[in-house]
C-alpha cells in the first residue's frame, strides 16, 4: 500500500493498521464466507466508507469556523486510514498533522504525495483511460497522446466526477498528533 500510494516508510504503522482493517472486513471460505468483523460484532462491515489508501482527502471545515464566507471549505490531506467505524485518519498537508474527522471528501484519482515531488509532475507516467474510466499508472512506458471522440466528452466528465465522493456534512476535525517528516 505504501508503494502504490508513494508514501514514505514513516507511514508504515498507518498502512499496517489499514491493511489489518481490510483483512478483518474480508470474508473467507474457512469462516463460512463471513469476515472476522462480522463474526466478532454480528454486524456487516461498512464497506461503503472504504477509500483508497493515500488518496487525496479534504477535511471539511464548518461554516462557523471559517475565516470568511468565501474561504476554503476544507483542508487538503491524504487518507492514512480509519479511526473507528465512522471516522477517517487524514494527514493534513498544510501542517503535517494527523486529524480525525467524519466529514471528509475524497478524490480517489489523485495521490498528493506523487504530485508534490516537483511541482505538478509525477515520477510515474499517468494517462487517462476514458473507456475504462480510471487513471492508468505506467512506470515503464511514456503516455500516449489520446484524443476524445466527438460525443464522448460527457462520458469523460461523468467518469472524472466519480472520483470525488462526499461522506457527511462538515464538522471540526480533531488533531491527534504530529507525524515526523520524511526528510
Amino acid at each position: 500500500m505504501l508503494n502504490a500510494s508513494k508514501l514514505s516508510n514513516s507511514y508504515w504503522a498507518e498502512a499496517v493498521s489499514t491493511a489489518t482493517l481490510l483483512s478483518n472486513y474480508t470474508p473467507t471460505p474457512s469462516r463460512h464466507n463471513h469476515s472476522p468483523h462480522m463474526l466478532w460484532t454480528k454486524l456487516s462491515p461498512r464497506i461503503k466508507k472504504l477509500r483508497i489508501f493515500g488518496c487525496q482527502a479534504f477535511v471539511m471545515t464548518p461554516k462557523e469556523h471559517r475565516e470568511w464566507k468565501l474561504g476554503p471549505s476544507g483542508a487538503e490531506g491524504i487518507l492514512l486510514g480509519y479511526e473507528n467505524d465512522s471516522s477517517y485518519r487524514i494527514l493534513r498537508l498544510s501542517d503535517k498533522k494527523v486529524v480525525i474527522s467524519k466529514h471528509v471528501r475524497f478524490n480517489e484519482l489523485i495521490f498528493p504525495e506523487i504530485n508534490q515531488q516537483d511541482g505538478n509532475s509525477s515520477p510515474l507516467d499517468v494517462t487517462w483511460d476514458a473507456i475504462e474510466g480510471q487513471a492508468v499508472v505506467d512506470e515503464f512506458h511514456t503516455p500516449v497522446e489520446c484524443s476524445v471522440e466527438p460525443g464522448s466528452q460527457e462520458l469523460v466528465d461523468e467518469v472524472q466526477m466519480t472520483g470525488i465522493q462526499d461522506t457527511m456534512p462538515p464538522s471540526e476535525p480533531n488533531v491527534v498528533d504530529e507525524v515526523p517528516s520524511a526528510d
